[in-house]
């Protein structure tokens, strides 16, 4: 007597494969969704911590660039309390003094003398010689510092 294999079993094995592969292939997927979301938050904590470095440079070169500012119109300030002649619509002395410090602060553009009425007495470029009258009377920046 042959012992007879019902035929039910052979139907068993491939919705049983087919559950295994999309049960694997959900997996599969999760496990990517979870490495792609845990390298996001990598990356954005690291872009977080990059700004937050930046900012800190773009600060600092800030305030080094009004320091120099300040200390360039600190030294033309005393230059020109200390040697009062030099204080003249296009005198050479005053312009050279001026180009020379700028020229050891890259920040500072142009230095500008002005005299108390909004008249330009000479700037670093060479401006403020007898016959090029330029006046600042009317600029808020110069109202602020006159008043």
């Amino acid at each position: 007597m042959s012992r007879l294999i019902p035929e039910r079993s052979s139907h068993f094995w491939p919705p049983l494969i087919l559950s295994c592969g999309i049960a694997l292939a959900l997996l599969c997927d999760g496990f990517v969704a979870h490495v792609l979301n845990s390298n996001y938050r990598e990356a954005h904590r690291a872009a977080e911590r990059a700004d937050a470095d930046l900012v800190r440079v773009l600060d600092e070169y800030a305030q080094r660039t009004l320091q120099a500012i300040d200390l360039s119109i600190l030294v033309t300030a005393n230059q020109v309390a200390a040697e009062p002649e030099i204080v003249s619509p296009g005198n050479s002395v005053l312009i050279d003094a001026l180009k020379r410090t700028i020229a050891t602060y890259r920040a500072v553009q142009a230095l500008v003398v002005l005299d108390a009425e909004g008249n330009l007495i000479a700037d670093s470029l060479g401006n403020g010689v007898p016959g090029r009258r330029f006046n600042f009377a009317d600029r808020p920046y110069f109202q602020v510092h006159r008043d």
